[in-house]
C-alpha cells in the first residue's frame, strides 16, 4: 500500500497532536501496529520502553517517562512514512525542492537493510557485533554510496521542465491512514489515560 505524501503528512500531524497534547499511550501503540513488517523494531522498543519505565519508577520521576513514548512514536511515524510514502507524490506536491525530503525518506530503509547485512555477515564470520572498528568501515562506505547515488538518481530524472501534476484528489489507499490517525485521536479524547 503506498499513500501520497500529503495523507502521510496529515496521519503524522494528527499522531503527532495526539502524542502531544492528549495521550502519549495510544500513538504509540498504534505506530507499532503500523510497522508490524519490522518486528526487531517493535521489540526493541518494547524493551526499551519496559526498562525505562522500571528504571524511572525505582527512581521515582515516572513523570518523565512519557517522553520516552512520544519519542518513539515521532520516530515510528518517520518509519511508517518511509515505508508507506508514495515517492512520486513528494515530487508532484514539491517538484525538485521535493528531493531532500525524498532522499531522506529513501535513505532510511536501505541504510537499515546495509546494517542488517553488515551484521549477518559479521555473525556468518564469527565477528563480535559489539567490535565497532570492524563493523562501521562497511557501513560507513556503504552508506556514503548509497546517499550519492540517490542524490544523482533523483537530480538526473528532475533534470529540464517539470510539469507539477498536483494531483491531492485521495484514493481509498489515502484515506485508511487519515482514519486510522482521526480514529487514534478521538480514542485519546475518549480514555484520556
Amino acid at each position: 500500500m503506498k499513500v501520497k505524501f500529503l495523507y502521510i503528512l496529515i496521519f503524522s500531524i494528527l499522531i503527532y497532536i495526539n502524542s502531544i497534547f492528549f495521550n502519549f499511550i495510544i500513538p504509540f501503540l498504534v505506530t507499532l501496529a503500523l510497522l508490524y513488517k519490522r518486528i526487531w523494531i517493535i521489540v526493541i522498543e518494547v524493551a526499551i520502553g519496559i526498562l525505562s519505565f522500571l528504571i524511572l519508577g525505582f527512581l521515582g520521576k515516572i513523570f518523565i517517562y512519557q517522553y520516552t513514548l512520544r519519542a518513539f512514536s515521532i520516530v515510528n511515524v518517520f518509519l511508517i512514512s518511509s515505508d508507506y510514502t508514495d515517492k512520486s507524490s513528494i515530487i508532484d506536491l514539491f517538484g525538485s525542492k521535493g528531493v531532500p525530503l525524498l532522499i531522506a525518506l529513501t535513505y532510511y530503509p536501505r541504510f537499515y537493510d546495509v546494517m542488517q547485512n553488515v551484521a549477518f555477515y559479521a555473525r556468518v564470520r564469527k565477528i563480535n557485533l559489539l567490535d565497532l572498528k570492524r563493523l562501521l568501515v562497511p557501513i560507513i562506505v556503504e552508506t556514503v554510496k548509497i546517499a550519492d547515488n540517490l542524490y544523482v538518481a533523483y537530480t538526473v530524472k528532475l533534470f529540464g521542465q517539470y510539469s507539477y501534476r498536483r494531483n491531492l484528489k485521495p484514493s481509498r489507499e489515502d484515506l485508511i491512514p487519515l482514519l486510522i490517525g482521526v480514529a487514534t485521536l478521538c480514542l485519546s479524547l475518549v480514555l484520556n489515560i
